[in-house]
């Protein structure tokens, strides 16, 4: 019980940015204390967490060991996370191996236009942003801005606007 609590208040805290409470909830170590990494969110939100620390070593063992936890279309976000970390990292090579794998076992066409972007050196074009609302609660990428229409004015007469 104690675990779920901690898992929680580990989303709640993520939820509204209090991002030093969500690292102490992480360094909480100990039998039934720390926060459960049972669902792919959570994995990703530790590993996002590692990345803003500059734990490059822990995000890449933190994918390694859950992982294989998540079959199919579960493990999107972690693979997205480490794909990203690669690229921000400069490590291109290793961010489009990752994305040939998570296309495979993901099926998701993100990972595969992500894939075609790196493929063409296109690295200012990478974006998780096909991964949905997930992706962009982790606060790694800021959702795209609406295009604004063009207000008409009543009539269809645009003289004089």
């Amino acid at each position: 019980m104690g675990r779920q609590i901690a898992t929680m208040r580990l989303q709640f805290h993520y939820q509204l940015k209090e991002f030093e409470q969500v690292d102490q909830i992480f360094a909480t170590h100990g039998f039934m204390k720390g926060p459960m990494l049972a669902d792919p969110m959570t994995v990703a939100m530790k590993m996002a967490r590692q990345y803003k620390n500059k734990d490059i070593e822990g995000v890449e063992k933190t994918f390694k060991k859950q992982i294989k936890w998540f079959r199919g279309n579960k493990g999107k976000l972690p693979y997205g996370v480490l794909s990203w970390v690669y690229v921000k990292e400069g490590r291109t090579d290793e961010a489009r191996s990752l994305l040939a794998k998570a296309k495979d076992s993901t099926g998701e066409e993100a990972f595969s236009a992500n894939w075609v972007q790196l493929s063409n050196n296109n690295v200012k074009n990478f974006s998780n942003a096909g991964l949905g609302e997930e992706w962009f609660g982790l606060y790694l990428e800021n959702p795209p801005m609406p295009k604004q229409k063009m207000v008409r004015p009543k009539g269809g007469n645009m003289r004089g606007f």
